[in-house]
């Protein structure tokens, strides 16, 4: 029997506000941190993917849901495991825990190096939800649902929400079940109904919905405004075999490509494109080197917008 229970009585929805703030958008932490996780659980070239769906009318408007689906990843292995469970073992999980690893939250990392640790994958994914209110009309919630097909064929569905209490289910939808709910909808235990009529996965990877996406979500996912904030992140990824797709509410599929400036890794060029400055191999002490510094001038590159603007520092293609 799947059961809901809460996690702790920290304010979840204050605390995902708290989190996304470290962020210059939300629409940029939309962007970053599914990419970031797809990247993490690499089997090869990875395909992401954002997809929005028109929901079922809420209250005569029309709501929309967003899927954000990787591919050639492992997907979230591993046991699923409470907080509790978490800290009886050190705080310290296995790489392959990787389910265990996206539910958790406040648990030690003893990986120096890893992004997105401590909630902030999460957070970017719940911020963008508004789920209708069950009990107290003006009362924030956000909820997500996450499934995952493995590599020895498992299906998995989880839940969390924050009503504004962070909530989870205490075991995940399994197989059979879990498809059943991702083909039809998902009812929480306080009434809410969240339709979701999706395709099952059948490739390896994982798949976050969002359902009741966000006025802010969807303007920006039909003013280009994510692709922009995608674009800039992840245009180095991209030259080297990353896929990140959008696919509209209509089915209309368009892919991330690199800046103009940057098409075709002109810092590689014989000759060198004018305005282009390129220093390689820079000794900064301690050991340390910067592999390479690009620096280029356009006039053009003027009229894009001031949020854009700046220096861009790339560690593991981001």
């Amino acid at each position: 029997m799947t059961s809901e229970f809460s996690l702790t009585p920290t304010n979840m929805v204050g605390r995902v506000r708290n989190i996304i703030r470290n962020y210059q958008t939300p629409i940029r932490a939309l962007a970053q941190e599914p990419v970031q996780n797809a990247k993490d659980a690499a089997r090869g070239d990875v395909v992401v993917e954002y997809q929005l769906h028109t929901q079922c009318p809420y209250d005569g408007q029309n709501a929309y849901t967003l899927t954000i689906t990787d591919s050639n990843t492992i997907g979230l292995r591993g046991r699923p495991l409470s907080l509790a469970q978490i800290q009886e073992q050190g705080g310290v999980l296995h790489p392959d825990e990787r389910w265990a690893r996206f539910e958790g939250m406040d648990y030690a990392n003893p990986d120096e190096d890893a992004l997105g640790s401590r909630g902030q994958g999460k957070a970017a994914f719940l911020y963008h939800s508004r789920l209708p209110s069950a009990s107290f009309p003006g009362e924030e919630r956000m909820m997500i649902l996450y499934d995952t097909l493995l590599e020895d064929g498992e299906y998995r569905l989880g839940v969390r929400y924050a009503s504004p209490l962070d909530t989870v289910l205490r075991q995940p939808f399994y197989n059979d079940a879990a498809r059943e709910i991702i083909t039809s909808a998902y009812r929480a235990k306080d009434g809410t109904t969240i339709p979701l009529a999706l395709e099952p996965l059948t490739k390896v990877g994982t798949r976050v919905i969002v359902p009741h996406l966000s006025d802010e979500a969807v303007g920006a996912f039909r003013s280009g405004e994510l692709y922009q904030w995608l674009q800039r992140c992840w245009w180095r990824a991209v030259q080297t075999g990353l896929i990140i797709e959008l696919i509209d509410e209509q089915g209309k599929r368009e892919r991330v490509v690199a800046p103009a400036w940057w098409e075709g890794e002109p810092w590689k060029e014989r000759v060198k494109p004018e305005g282009l400055r390129l220093y390689s191999d820079i000794d900064v002490g301690d050991g340390l080197r910067i592999k390479r510094i690009v620096l280029r001038h356009d006039e053009s590159i003027a009229r894009v917008e001031s949020e854009f603007w700046g220096v861009q520092l790339l560690r593991g293609q981001q």
